[in-house]
């Protein structure tokens, strides 16, 4: 999948931009999500790689508290990785390792970032926060995360974007459970919750827009290959994650998304979510606010066609 996409950098970073490495908090109605590298609204990840580590990919999804930084957490790791396909020799973590970040806060529940790898790649990421509580009161809401990669290194460049995230659905691992898996034009995993009481209803969904594929296995398994060094792909796998009706486990998963060759100048672009319904099943959406200040207008029109 390639995609033009050079608005990214001028939409996506309209309002006052800040140079700073800071994370950001973002907040719709009772929703929460941080965009950090330590579960608070600390920093975006610096550290050098490889890691192994988890303390750099750390994230929070909350969605029942009032006010929302007393809900429950729903997700313990989250963040975007890119490979040069014939160059890297592994995956790296886009990370702001030189320099400063340009941050954009562009509303509550809205940020963009575009951050220089110093080796001839600009990454432009935008994260938007939606609550989707109903009118019943019940508790939901989803992430839209979107990645242009523009090529600065002045050859053609196939690259690769990937997006891991541990899914801690209703704050623990111990009932989560894969229910089904979904490949075709879009790849979604839906997690759902074993436990007792409220949790019994609660399922997380996990989409790639347009993703080439998705591994699922342990959060020490997915995450240590994103931070190994060695080149890893994933083809529509399920390394030990539990089917229901099984017993529940500890379930990360990875979207990989196989841009192609982007010619100098050129950028391209991927897109994923992650929804909680906590008394249903959960729908990922990429939010039309967000679509409009991206310029996706087309990719939406696409999709209603079909």
């Amino acid at each position: 999948m390639k995609i033009a996409f050079g608005i990214v950098a001028v939409c996506g970073l309209a309002a006052s931009a800040m140079a700073q490495n800071t994370g950001a908090r973002l907040i719709d109605g009772n929703a929460l999500y941080d965009v950090t590298s330590t579960g608070t609204a600390g920093t975006i990840p610096t550290t050098a790689e490889p890691t192994g580590t988890a303390a750099q990919v750390q994230a929070n999804f909350r969605m029942t508290g009032a006010p929302a930084t007393t809900g429950q957490d729903q997700l313990y790791a989250n963040w975007w990785w890119y490979r040069v396909n014939g160059t890297s020799t592994r995956e790296h973590g886009i990370r702001q390792t030189t320099g400063t970040a340009v941050k954009s806060s562009l509303g509550a529940n809205h940020v963009a970032y575009q951050i220089d790898n110093g080796a001839g790649l600009l990454f432009t990421m935008n994260f938007t926060l939606t609550d989707q509580d109903g009118p019943s009161g019940n508790d939901a809401a989803n992430i839209f995360m979107t990645v242009g990669v523009t090529n600065n290194t002045g050859a053609a460049a196939d690259i690769s974007l990937f997006n891991m995230a541990d899914l801690f659905l209703f704050g623990g691992d111990a009932g989560d459970r894969l229910r089904t898996a979904t490949v075709g034009a879009d790849r979604s995993l839906l997690v759902s919750d074993s436990a007792a009481g409220a949790a019994a209803n609660a399922t997380m969904m996990f989409t790639g827009y347009g993703a080439s594929g998705y591994g699922i296995g342990t959060f020490s398994g997915i995450s240590g290959q994103m931070s190994d060094t060695s080149v890893d792909n994933f083809a529509d796998t399920n390394v030990g994650a539990p089917v229901e009706p099984a017993a529940g486990a500890d379930i990360s998963a990875v979207m990989q998304f196989n841009l192609g060759v982007i010619p100098a100048g050129g950028t391209g672009y991927a897109a994923a979510a992650i929804a909680v319904h906590l008394n249903g099943t959960a729908q990922t959406i990429p939010t039309p606010g967000a679509l409009a200040l991206l310029g996706l207008g087309g990719l939406v029109a696409t999709r209603r066609r079909r």
